[in-house]
């Protein structure tokens, strides 16, 4: 029991230590902290055992909502290690689980996930205590947490097979009997009565009500995902079944390794090798349990291995990382057999040393103040009654926070993009704004339809919100957002009325979700620069387009500008450099895009920006008096995008007078890709003559 004690108090303490001072940047943070601070619906499955839950913890005198909930993560997770303590310790001995644990706890992703507002933790606690349960052969208890885990979470349901084999020993032993098997059937659909809590709630029309399950078939729909999407889901749909299987079983692969400080494979081969000759039923529940809820649940998922499906594809890694460890403590308890057993202790104990103090900052949340701060730089920036519509999750969901959780000001609404026309998403905005009209936002016409029948309230958006043309609608950057026909002159958001705590730099952090809330001030500073370019201020479009590379270096399109401001000022030198920076962030984006997978079009996109940055270069090296790597480039944009005009008129250029077929092949295929360009029209006919005349 002393061991266990520690146990929970070490782990949550370190947890406790690192936990963020408010919301966290993570993909449904914001919306958990505030569904369950208002006590409301959260999206499919709604997740309804973590929302009563997490409000009654919500009730502490602790710090904020937010806060209180990251402390409740953190809990849950150090209880999880008790109780797999307990588990282990009945397999193979208590050495070996604390070892195990150990690992565990210092492991990058259980660690993450035992610092944010998210119900995963609070799933494996179940799981562990399911374990537990099982072993001690409490089975009416474990049919009952098994219940209360799929109110948590339905792919528990994963789990079950595995589950089943640790009855094996009660069954050889015919400790199992009808009767027990209808107590244990009572116990789990007791746990389930927890979904009763959505019809009920959603009656009352809470705050977030999310698909409105008060009648069946929204209950229904609601258990079983219909109708609801994220864009990850429709994304893996794209791909052929199994079509992304490798790529993203080898990042997990990775993870093993890597986040078990590099001896935790070693140890859970040795330990399948251990469970398969002394404990065959617990040997099949774990293989089983690591099998299904990793490789199968990863083929099921086929999502591309791009940074943001990764990075939601990691936190299905906590349930088979469970059976791993069960693994990694029995490989222990083999290898303690051994007379050199005690210095694998001692291993283990330096590895998890040494992988806590790696991890620490990279993990460390405790003045990570970026989605605290964007919530009121964004709040700062809107004039009265404003409504701002965003469409990423992150995004979106800090705005939920920061406006019915954190924020004093009731006169400003932030709206989903893609929710704008679902039924029940517009009964829950007019609950929440009564003379707000809703509907779709798809095309130019449809947002213009929503400014007109909305004409009290200016419309705001993210820059992620997927505007139906920038240039048409003359939106122009107001701080962290564009503003729908913004007029007159905006204070500077940015500069003056920000404050910056921490590091706002987009590669600073390994998680995926920070860089993301980071990028929208890169965006911002960029969209400032257009508009000081515009307003032909080129210093201070200069100095904005810094910024934003300063805050995002890779931002190719920064540094693209910054070369054409050099280049319209005939600085040659300075253009060169910031176009072979535009170049080299293009030539990286585009090796992304084949390495994630990205669906051709988003992706051909991105190359035809990379041809035209080629092309710029191409002049600037011209202009240096480098005909040859100049003709290079032209020829690599015209290798990755043959219609690109320029390219063809600028290499025309470059061989005007010395390869007179050349210049009038170039002009003619320009004619076909390009026919309303003026250029070929003025240049091709003196060409043919001068063709015709060498000849």
């Amino acid at each position: 029991m002393k061991t266990a004690l520690a146990i929970f108090f070490v782990s949550f303490a370190l947890y406790l230590h690192t936990a963020g001072p408010g919301l966290v940047p993570f993909r449904d943070a914001g919306e958990m902290a505030s569904t369950v601070h208002t006590l409301g619906i959260l999206h499919p499955p709604s997740y309804p055992a973590y929302t009563l839950i997490g409000h009654g913890f919500d009730q502490l005198p602790l710090g904020n909502p937010a806060y209180r909930l990251n402390v409740l993560s953190g809990l849950m997770l150090s209880l999880a290690w008790v109780f797999l303590y307990f588990a282990m310790a009945a397999l193979g001995g208590s050495l070996p689980a604390l070892a195990a644990v150990v690992l565990g706890a210092v492991s990058y992703q259980f660690w993450v996930h035992a610092l944010v507002t998210e119900m995963y933790t609070l799933n494996i606690l179940l799981l562990a205590m399911i374990v537990w349960a099982l072993v001690r052969e409490h089975w009416v208890l474990a049919a009952a947490l098994f219940g209360v885990g799929l109110a948590n979470r339905l792919d528990l349901v994963l789990c079950a097979p595995a589950l089943l084999f640790f009855l094996q020993p009660a069954y050889e032993k015919n400790k199992l009997s009808v009767s027990i098997g209808v107590r244990c059937a009572a116990a789990g659909l007791g746990g389930l009565l927890i979904y009763a809590y959505l019809p009920f709630r959603a009656l009352q029309q809470p705050l977030f009500n999310w698909n409105n399950p008060s009648t069946l078939d929204a209950f229904w729909g609601t258990l079983t995902r219909r109708g609801y999407g994220s864009g990850l889901d429709i994304l893996s749909q794209s791909y052929r079944a199994g079509e992304n299987f490798i790529s993203e079983l080898s990042l997990y692969g990775r993870h093993l390794i890597v986040d078990f400080a590099g001896v935790g494979v070693l140890l859970a081969i040795a330990g399948f090798v251990y469970l398969w000759k002394e404990k065959r039923f617990a040997f099949y529940a774990t293989a089983l349990g690591f099998a299904v809820t990793g490789p199968l649940f990863i083929y099921l998922g086929n999502l591309p291995p791009n940074p943001h499906a990764v990075a939601i594809m990691e936190s299905g890694y906590l349930m088979p990382d469970v059976f791993f460890l069960i693994a990694v403590a029995a490989g222990v308890a083999l290898l303690l057999r051994k007379s050199w057993g005690t210095i694998v202790i001692g291993l283990v104990a330096v590895a998890a040393v040494a992988q806590a103090a790696f991890l620490y900052p990279d993990v460390n949340h405790r003045d990570n103040y970026v989605a605290i701060d964007f919530m009121r730089h964004a709040r700062q920036t809107l004039p009265p009654r404003a409504m701002v519509i965003a469409r990423s999750d992150v995004p979106l969901f800090t705005l939920f926070y920061g406006r019915w959780v954190e924020s004093t000001r009731t006169d400003w609404i932030p709206l989903a993009l893609a929710l704008t026309n679902s039924p029940w998403y517009v009964a829950q905005v007019h609950h929440q704004a009564s003379d707000l009209w809703m509907g779709p936002l798809h095309t130019l016409q449809d947002w213009e339809t929503f400014a007109h029948l909305n004409p009290s309230r200016p419309i705001y958006g993210t820059f992620d919100a997927e505007w139906p043309s920038v240039d048409i609608v003359h939106a122009s950057g107001r701080g962290l957002l564009l503003g729908w026909n913004e007029t007159g002159v905006t204070p500077p958001y940015l500069e003056d009325l920000y404050s910056y705590r921490g590091r706002y730099r987009y590669d600073a952090y390994r998680d995926f979700f920070t860089p993301e809330l980071i990028e929208e001030y890169a965006k911002a500073w960029f969209e400032a620069g257009r508009k000081a370019e515009r307003d032909k201020n080129l210093p201070a479009a200069e100095d904005d387009y810094r910024r934003a590379l300063c805050v995002k270096p890779t931002f190719a399109y920064a540094s693209l500008q910054l070369g054409f401001l050099e280049a319209t000022q005939e600085h040659w030198p300075e253009a060169d450099r910031w176009y072979a920076w535009a170049v080299d962030s293009f030539a990286g984006m585009v090796k992304e895009t084949r390495d994630w997978k990205t669906l051709p079009e988003p992706r051909h996109a991105i190359e035809l920006d990379f041809a035209q940055a080629l092309v710029h270069r191409g002049v600037s090296q011209e202009r240096l008096g480098h005909p040859d790597v100049s003709e290079s480039l032209y020829n690599q944009a015209l290798a990755i995008d043959p219609a690109n005009a320029d390219a063809l008129y600028d290499r025309a250029v470059l061989y005007w007078g010395k390869n007179w077929q050349r210049v009038v092949t170039d002009l003619e295929t320009m004619a076909r890709v390009a026919p309303q360009d003026a250029r070929w029209k003025t240049y091709l006919p003196p060409a043919m003559q001068k063709l015709r005349t060498n000849r």
